[in-house]
């Protein structure tokens, strides 16, 4: 979606970020790029340590060599986000690294149109020589009328990243009945299926799921019956590796692409209780299908997001093991998104709790490791942004 604001001023430009970049930010460093006057994306790093030299030079490296491979960005506005306090200085939390990174910038062909800082106790731009004692009053950011302005344009939930970070409570009883119908569906699957299969053994509709993913999943009520049914297909999908996998691709990029996922796929034999090869297989599936852009359009982030919360519910009638599947699918699906944060807090999660998990092992990888997906850095003009 494309939004035309036009903030005047700093305090109304931090007003409209979260409605912008679709995001609360957190101990965080957000750089907003424009290709002119007009914003064209946003990218977000956790920040390094305040007074680390050698890190935040780094860092600073790292941020001008992102917004210059973004085509078309002729300007940055980057806005640093903590909880540190300004108490009673005239100088801003992470001067050192807006000194650094001012340095990086200043040697690129790009406009600094602003940097910015918003505090535990007030906020102020790096530029402004006149800025006061304390810095100035957060109310005006938050209580801005630009901020709903924002909100009302954009259309869009605003992700507390932290908070999606964190998974749902189990529904005990829930979790012990679909554990039971899930053992109950696994035992009797032959491993050595191939694919093709395996979906047709189980009845699996992998385009419908999609479908329902899209749309959300009632909490089991009035049609229990069919509400854990569609819970226990998620959950068969999450404990199935190249079955899971060739779904996240359906779910990011379409049915198209989840049928070359399946064909190039169907002769693969399914081990539900063998996960030994699941790099391998991420390597030749998702890496080839998703990480190095065989799908010609970027992905559906609102169907993705949907299916984030989707998950989320499953999680909530899961037990652990299966839990951490669906946790280290929705980290990938965080992490095609755009935000890679919560990605990683959710790996963190899956692989305390089970250090030896395949797949959240090989996402850390290529989740983390890879930086942000290609095709948001390489989109021209968006509303939406890579964190």
């Amino acid at each position: 979606m494309k939004v035309t604001l036009k903030p005047q001023g700093s305090a109304q430009f931090l007003a409209t970020l979260p409605a912008l970049t679709g995001f609360i930010a957190h101990e965080s460093l957000v750089a907003v790029f424009f290709s002119g006057k007009r914003s064209i994306g946003s990218f977000r790093l956790d920040l390094p340590a305040d007074g680390d030299l050698v890190r935040a030079r780094e860092f600073a490296d790292l941020v001008v060599d992102t917004l210059c491979r973004v085509p078309g960005c002729t300007g940055v506005v980057p806005v640093v986000y903590c909880d540190r306090a300004v108490g009673d200085s005239t100088k801003l939390p992470y001067s050192l690294l807006w000194s650094l990174l001012e340095e990086c910038l200043s040697d690129s062909e790009l406009d600094v149109l602003d940097a910015c800082c918003v505090a535990g106790d007030g906020w102020g731009s790096y530029l402004d020589a006149d800025l006061p004692a304390g810095g100035r009053d957060l109310a005006e950011i938050e209580q801005n009328p630009m901020r709903l302005d924002a909100m009302m344009a954009v259309e869009r939930e605003i992700v507390d990243l932290e908070a999606m970070s964190e998974l749902p409570p189990r529904d005990t009883a829930l979790a012990a009945e679909t554990s039971k119908a899930l053992a109950e569906r696994l035992d009797g699957l032959p491993e050595s299926l191939r694919l093709h299969e395996t979906i047709q053994t189980l009845g699996l509709d992998l385009e419908a799921l999609i479908r329902h993913a899209s749309l959300g999943v009632p909490p089991p009520g009035s049609d229990r019956t069919e509400s854990v049914d569609r819970l226990l297909d998620f959950c068969t999908v999450a404990r199935l590796d190249i079955v899971r996998e060739i779904f996240l691709v359906g779910l990011a990029f379409g049915p198209e692409a989840l049928g070359l996922a399946a064909q190039e796929s169907q002769h693969t034999r399914v081990r539900h209780t063998n996960l030994a090869s699941v790099a391998y297989r991420l390597k030749n599936t998702l890496a080839e299908l998703v990480l190095r852009g065989v799908p010609a359009a970027p992905p559906d982030r609102e169907r993705m997001r949907s299916a984030v919360h989707v998950l989320q519910r499953c999680c909530a009638a899961a037990d652990p093991a299966v839990r951490a599947d669906l946790a280290a699918m929705m980290a990938w699906l965080w992490w095609a998104i755009g935000i890679g944060s919560v990605a990683e807090r959710l790996l963190v999660q899956v692989l305390d709790h089970d250090p030896d998990h395949g797949l959240a092992g090989v996402f850390a990888d290529l989740c983390c490791g890879f930086g942000a997906p290609a095709w948001l850095v390489e989109q021209s003009s968006t509303s939406e942004s890579a964190v």
